[in-house]
């Protein structure tokens, strides 16, 4: 992917985060591009939101699978893609409000491939003892996307630190909210 293809995804995503509605000469403009340059990318906003989506779960897949491939216990593995995953906020934002994005079969077997991958942290976290294996793995992976999109909403609205984030998504994962376990986890609360 070139420079200019990444920083129309990502100013396309900063905008869409804030307007979902924004249009493709603002996009262009945060870009720091001409509209012709981006129509060059990107012929319909449609393929601009296609690519987008494909290019943030194609972050987060990274994400997942690099946490995979470390020597980490699971609990180590939930944390680091956590960690990661905070600053992705504004790629993500626009997806979590806009579910139609998800139509394309590319996009859906790239959103398959990550809940695949959580799946298979989220159980073997469970078998290490991190989760109970009570709680359903589908329900702790849907409870962890929540999570992260309270925090960047919360970053977002200036709730939260973003530095306070992932402590607050992990504490609240593992130990959920009725007994804080630490400082950090403490310092974001409203």
């Amino acid at each position: 992917m070139t420079r200019t293809k990444e920083r129309i995804l990502l100013a396309a995503a900063r905008l869409l985060a804030k307007n979902p509605g924004v249009s493709v000469s603002d996009i262009a403009m945060e870009a720091e591009v001409g509209r012709a340059t981006l129509h060059r990318y990107f012929s319909k906003r449609d393929d601009l939101l296609n690519e987008l989506v494909l290019f943030a779960l194609g972050k987060t897949n990274n994400i997942v699978e690099e946490a995979l491939a470390k020597e980490l216990d699971a609990k180590q593995r939930l944390e680091v893609i956590i960690q990661k995953s905070i600053p992705m906020g504004d790629l993500f934002h626009f997806l979590m409000t806009d579910t139609t994005v998800y139509t394309n079969d590319e996009a859906k077997a790239a959103y398959q491939q990550q809940l695949d991958s959580m799946l298979l942290v989220v159980e073997t976290a469970k078998k290490e003892g991190a989760i109970s294996e009570n709680v359903s793995s589908g329900w702790v992976v849907y409870a962890l996307d929540a999570l992260l999109y309270s925090a960047w909403q919360g970053i977002n609205d200036g709730y939260i630190a973003i530095n306070d984030a992932t402590a607050l998504v992990t504490g609240t994962l593992f130990h959920g909210i009725s007994h804080p376990p630490t400082k950090a986890f403490q310092r974001g609360r409203l």
